[in-house]
């Protein structure tokens, strides 16, 4: 087997390239101040899905789901960052083929 490593380095910065210089992700500055909202979070159960406008309300709420789920760990977490995007990348199979093509006239 032959593996041209001149290639997959050559791939892999091309690709970081273009991460670093793609402006659709941004990224929020860093700023010291409380965080927007907090939710609770057990390991061993389901994805968090409230949020928690205040610490004291998370807080409580981490205190009776510990208490129905003993020996359980409870998390009281806040975002440290957000990520977003500006748009979708959409690919459009219909533009690719021809007009005999079966899967345009599904359309």
């Amino acid at each position: 087997m032959n593996i041209n490593f001149a290639d997959i380095a050559l791939t892999r910065f091309l690709r970081i390239r273009r991460l670093i210089s793609d402006p659709v992700v941004t990224v929020t500055p860093e700023v010291e101040q409380e965080p927007p909202f907090f939710t609770v979070w057990r390991p061993k159960g389901g994805d968090p899905v409230r949020k928690h406008f205040e610490r004291a309300s998370a807080e409580y709420e981490a205190e009776r789901v510990a208490r129905l789920r003993p020996e359980s760990d409870v998390f009281v977490m806040a975002p440290t960052s957000r990520v977003r995007t500006r748009h979708a990348e959409r690919e459009d199979y219909a533009r690719a083929h021809s007009a005999e093509c079966m899967c345009s006239r599904f359309e």
